[in-house]
């Protein structure tokens, strides 16, 4: 017997016990991060088990591209084999360079388990997969279907997952539910059926309003069951909702996501995590499915070092008073990164972001107002260190006048906002970001809060 799992180094054990080593280097780093959701395998498209009872075989298993393409070869010459995927979860490609094998190619489900035999009795071959990209048993519940929402919804229904949807705007829900979503009547009945409940809205009173509102999360969350806050909000709101929710038995997760509506779309946000690290670990399958990368913010601590502060604990005033840690606080300070982490950390690119993009169309309109070509100083700009599609495609647009929103302008503005007044909190300085605000709430006074963030380049030519 062969059994192989792709964890990075990879150990085939053959049937006499010898074992052999490889490895698997994927050059997409979107699932080194979070770890996997089973079979020790850090992307569970990827998980395979090889089998033969042909002794000479030797079977190796590379991945370039770790969920898209598989390839599995014998160092047993006739019996060369090739497995590749040109879509992962649901065709699988069989190949032999063996002239006289017969290979049949059977599936009881489509997308999730392929078996791989053949006819010729020395290679008898089987490649399974155990539900590649599983659906997991989880159910997951989906609130707000705006610009990030919605593509984070298709893919969660790409990869298979259950998702029961609400949005207050109910008409926006038909096409998930056309694509197999279920629908959720109030955001309390999405968070008392599903084991994850999602929440990505505008801003910090949205958030509060469907967690503590009426009909609201906190009506339905039951002990055991996880919420993870995806909106960008400031960490006051965060911690809020992270004690209200726990409160009632529920576990909290925030994880606001760096990204635009096209990022969305694509599967490729970045996910920033803090609070309970055993619900991240949870949302594995879902994060791969709509982010390239995941962060768990936080330094989690050893019991350990904790016990060696566990008599001493911050008050106000930065002074320190004595406490003790019981056995079970001890566990959940190692398995949890501060609450609030994710949402600082979420403001601080949003500021930088909105300022670049400010400062860029400052750049344009004054090559305009000093008679230089626009285009120009876009082609020098883009060929230079500060070169990025981010740059290419918010200039394009604004020189196209196409400001259809990716990022909604009012939404970086609410950023630029929170994230002034967390510098304040903290008493560091943000003259930048509170000139770029300015920017900002001029273009808004010109109606420009339901455009595209590049729309800001309107405040400069009104």
């Amino acid at each position: 017997m062969l059994c192989l799992q792709d964890s990075g180094s990879t150990s085939i054990q053959a049937a006499d016990s010898t074992a052999i080593s490889g490895s698997i280097t994927p050059t997409d780093k979107r699932y080194e991060q979070p770890p996997a959701g089973g079979a020790g395998s850090p992307c569970p498209h990827c998980v395979l088990t090889v089998s033969s009872p042909c002794p000479h075989r030797v079977l190796l298993v590379s991945s370039p591209g770790p969920h898209r393409v598989l390839l599995v070869s014998s160092l047993c010459p006739p019996c060369v084999l090739t497995v590749s995927s040109p879509c992962p979860h649901r065709v699988l490609t069989v190949s032999s360079l063996c002239p006289h094998r017969v290979l049949t190619v059977s599936s009881p489900c489509p997308h999730r388990v392929l078996t791989v035999s053949s006819l010729c009795p020395p290679c008898v071959l089987t490649v399974s997969s155990p539900c590649p990209h599983r659906p997991p048993v989880l159910r997951i519940g989906f609130l707000g279907l705006g610009l990030m929402g919605s593509g984070i919804v298709s893919n969660l229904l790409k990869m298979g997952h259950v998702v029961t949807v609400w949005n207050r705007t109910a008409e926006k829900c038909d096409l998930f539910i056309q694509e197999g979503a279920r629908l959720g009547r109030t955001p309390a009945e999405v968070a008392s059926t599903c084991d994850i409940t999602f929440s990505c809205v505008s801003g910090p009173k949205a958030a509060r309003d469907l967690v503590m509102g009426p009909s609201g999360v906190l009506q339905g969350i039951r002990p055991g069951r996880c919420y993870v806050e995806m909106s960008t909000v400031d960490p006051e709101t965060i911690t809020e909702l992270s004690q209200v929710i726990t409160s009632r038995g529920g576990r909290f997760l925030e994880a606001p996501v760096a990204g635009s509506q096209q990022l969305s779309n694509d599967g490729m946000l970045v996910i920033l995590s803090a609070g309970d690290r055993t619900v991240y670990e949870d949302c594995s399958s879902c994060f791969q499915a709509m982010g390239k990368t995941s962060f768990f913010l936080g330094t989690p601590r050893t019991p350990v070092e904790l016990h060696q502060r566990s008599r001493l604990r911050p008050v106000v005033g930065g002074a320190w008073r004595r406490a003790k840690l019981t056995r079970g606080r001890l566990w959940a300070a190692c398995v949890s990164g501060e609450a609030g982490n994710a949402a600082r950390m979420m403001l601080i690119l949003n500021m930088v972001q909105g300022s670049f993009m400010a400062t860029i169309a400052e750049g344009l309109t004054l090559a305009q107002a000093t008679g230089q070509s626009q285009q120009t100083f876009l082609d020098i700009l883009c060929q230079g260190q500060m070169a990025s599609t981010f740059v290419d495609q918010k200039c394009q647009n604004i020189l196209q006048g196409n400001f259809k929103p990716d990022y909604y302008l009012k939404h970086i503005q609410k950023d630029l906002r929170l994230a002034i007044s967390m510098g304040d909190m903290a008493n560091h300085p943000t003259p930048m970001a509170a000139a770029a605000n300015e920017v900002y709430k001029r273009a808004k006074a010109l109606d420009q809060s339901d455009n595209d963030m590049s729309a800001v380049y309107r405040a400069y030519i009104h």
